[in-house]
């Protein structure tokens, strides 16, 4: 099993049916819910004459690797870590599918038989939608467009000193790591404000961070930190002229930097995510243009196809490509 990596909608589109094959083949894939939500979205777009949007959703859904597994969406991650459960940010998908199994050597580990957006993926293909779906589409183009941005940029433009120079958005993160490096019970409360944390699980948060001594935030909620650093670069880069407001379509492309913890490699060709993704990265994870893991799955394709038809077949490939990858096992 190859590097862990997520995709945005846009590096699978630029693939070819026979370089997703290869992609499925050399890489573990953790498909975010973002790009399901996007996916289906354009299900609700107007498409130019001649074109189907069933049919761009179906070969979205023939595209992606079979092998995927499917992230559990970042508000239930959120709302777990709250909560008191430790969220691990490894590099390996978070999955909520599946049957804990004991063998009988007494390891435990975890059953998956299919996952339920696969399920749906296989369905999608044969331009099978239901109307819950359809509605899921139409539900998240009304969310897009009534994002309220004037509302949140209100909520943190003040935290900016205004004594400070901020010249770039590397500057800008490196602001935000300080600002969440503090056990003031501001910074906790603006960021479950700006992520829209319920007001059960707001408490919740709060009642184990005082129990706990009033720790640094960023240090006793690791993840739901990633994901207010996120929000806040997308906000104060707009705020400060380095990120356009205008597009909503911006604020789903940053939605993908929320699931950077659960992989080892992202890839994309999309310009928002070449200059932010850089900075919510480890040094063993990597940013991988699109245009560059086409050309490399080109010549794979290639590399292959001029093989003989024996040495093709999946009994001769380098990588066992049925085998549950180890973090499947407790």
């Amino acid at each position: 099993m190859g590097p862990m990596t997520i995709f945005d909608k846009s590096a699978l589109q630029a693939l070819s049916m026979d370089e997703s094959v290869w992609f499925d083949a050399f890489f573990g894939v953790n498909v975010v819910p973002i790009f399901y939500i996007e996916t289906l979205a354009d299900l609700e777009k107007e498409m130019a004459e001649g074109k189907n949007a069933e049919d761009l959703v179906g070969m979205l859904a023939e595209k992606t690797p079979s092998n995927a597994y499917p992230n559990v969406h970042h508000s239930t991650l959120i709302a777990a870590e709250l909560a008191g459960h430790a969220i691990a940010m490894d590099g390996r998908p978070v999955i909520s599918a599946g049957e804990m199994m004991k063998g009988e050597d007494g390891s435990v580990g975890l059953r998956v038989e299919e996952f339920p957006e696969h399920t749906a993926l296989l369905r999608w293909q044969e331009h099978d939608f239901l109307a819950v779906e359809r509605a899921l589409a139409k539900g998240w183009r009304v969310e897009l467009a009534g994002h309220d941005l004037d509302r949140l940029l209100g909520m943190v433009r003040n935290i900016l000193p205004a004594e400070r120079k901020l010249s770039n958005l590397e500057q800008v993160k490196a602001f935000i790591d300080e600002f969440c490096s503090s056990s003031d019970p501001q910074v906790l409360a603006l960021a479950l404000e700006v992520l829209g944390v319920d007001d059960d699980h707001k408490r919740l948060g709060r009642q184990r961070w005082e129990g706990a001594g009033k720790p640094n935030f960023d240090e006793f909620f690791p993840y739901v930190c990633h994901v207010f650093k996120v929000d806040l670069l997308f906000y104060l880069g707009i705020e400060r002229g380095f990120i356009s407001g205008e597009r909503a379509s911006n604020k789903a492309d940053m939605a993908y930097l929320y699931y950077l913890p659960f992989a080892a490699v992202f890839t994309s060709n999309d310009k928002l995510h070449q200059r932010t993704v850089p900075f919510f990265l480890s040094e063993d994870q990597s940013y991988l243009f699109a245009d560059e893991l086409k050309s490399s799955l080109s010549e794979l394709d290639a590399h292959y196809s001029g093989l003989p038809a024996r040495s093709r077949s999946s009994e001769s490939w380098p990588l066992p490509l049925t085998r549950l990858p180890s973090w499947t096992t407790a």
